[in-house]
C-alpha cells in the first residue's frame, strides 16, 4: 500500500517532520478517515484547503442546467451576451501577467489568499491538454489584447469532477458588468462537454457572519445550493517532539518578521526555517 510505504519512509527519514494527506471525496470520506486514523494520522481542523463546496449535477442537458440556475444568474449571463462581452479560451503566454494581475485584484477585494500561480505553466498545460485544463478570458472592446481582458476563470477536469480552480476580475471602468457570471457558466459548460459528472464550485464558507470570503460564497450560490462535504486534511508526525520544536521556531520567525515589518526595516528579510 502506498500509504504504508510513505509511513515507512517518514519513520526512517531523520529530516521528515510530518506527512500530510489531503482528502477530496464525496462518497468515501468516512472509509478514508478510518484508514488514516488506524495508521496513526490525526485530522487537522480546519484543513488548509476547503472542506465544503457547492455541487452542480452535470447529467442534465445544457438547457436544463441553465434553467436550474437562479433567476439572477440567468439574467446576468444574458446581460453579458447583450453587452457583447467575448468569453474565449486563451493559451497564449502573453496573457500570463494579466492573469496574475486580475487574480491579485480579486483577492484584495475578497480578503482571500492563495499561493502564487505559475500562469505560464497553466496556459501551456491548457494548450497541450485542452480536455484537462481551460483558461477562459472575458474581453471588452474589439480586440483580444491582454489589457482588454476584464475577467478570467480557470477550470480543470478530474475525470468525474470539473473544478472551479481559480478566477479573477477587474472593476476599473466596467464595475457594473457581471463578468463573473459569464465565466462560471462557460466553465460549467466546458466541464460537461469534457465528460465530468458534476462540477465543484471550488469551496464555500458555511459559517456566515464576518468571514471575508462570504461574498464570493454568496456569488457561487447563484449557481448551486447543493452543499457537499468533500475535503479533509490528515497529518502524521514520526517525531512529535521534533515537530513541536520546529513549530516553535517557525512561530518565532513569524513574530520577528512582523516586528521587523512594523519597524519599517529594510534589507534582507528573516529567512524561513526549512521543514
Amino acid at each position: 500500500m502506498a500509504l504504508e510505504a510513505l509511513l515507512m519512509y517518514a519513520r526512517r527519514g531523520a529530516r521528515v517532520l510530518r506527512l500530510h494527506v489531503n482528502v477530496f471525496s464525496r462518497e468515501e470520506r468516512e472509509e478514508i478517515a478510518n484508514l488514516l486514523a488506524t495508521l496513526g494520522f490525526r485530522e487537522l481542523n480546519p484543513p488548509s484547503s476547503y472542506r465544503h463546496t457547492l455541487a452542480v449535477d452535470l447529467k442534465p442537458s445544457e438547457e436544463e442546467l441553465f434553467a436550474a440556475l437562479s433567476k439572477s444568474a440567468r439574467t446576468r449571463v444574458r446581460e453579458c451576451v447583450k453587452k457583447g462581452l467575448a468569453t474565449v479560451p486563451i493559451t497564449d503566454l502573453a496573457y500570463a501577467a494579466r492573469l496574475e494581475q486580475l487574480q491579485k485584484e480579486a483577492l484584495r477585494r475578497t480578503g482571500g489568499h492563495t499561493a502564487s500561480t505559475n500562469w505560464e505553466g497553466v496556459l501551456t498545460m491548457s494548450r497541450d491538454h485542452p480536455s484537462l485544463s481551460r483558461v477562459l478570458g472575458v474581453f471588452t472592446g474589439e480586440s483580444l489584447a491582454p489589457e482588454n481582458m476584464k475577467a478570467f476563470g480557470w477550470v480543470c477536469n478530474h475525470g468525474e469532477t470539473g473544478e472551479y480552480r481559480a478566477a479573477g476580475s477587474s472593476r476599473d471602468g466596467e464595475s457594473r458588468l457581471p463578468f463573473g457570471y459569464a465565466v462560471v457558466w462557460e466553465m460549467i459548460r466546458w466541464a460537461k462537454a469534457t465528460g465530468a459528472h458534476w462540477f465543484d464550485m471550488g469551496g464555500v464558507t458555511v459559517s456566515g457572519g464576518n468571514d471575508p470570503l462570504e461574498g464570493i460564497s454568496d456569488f457561487k450560490r447563484f449557481f448551486s445550493r447543493e452543499l457537499v462535504e468533500v475535503g479533509a486534511e490528515w497529518v502524521f508526525e514520526p517525531s512529535p517532539l521534533r515537530a513541536r520544536i520546529a513549530n516553535g521556531v517557525s512561530g518565532l520567525r513569524v513574530q520577528l518578521q512582523k516586528s521587523f515589518d512594523r519597524c519599517g526595516g529594510e534589507g534582507e528579510r528573516v529567512r524561513p526555517v526549512s521543514h
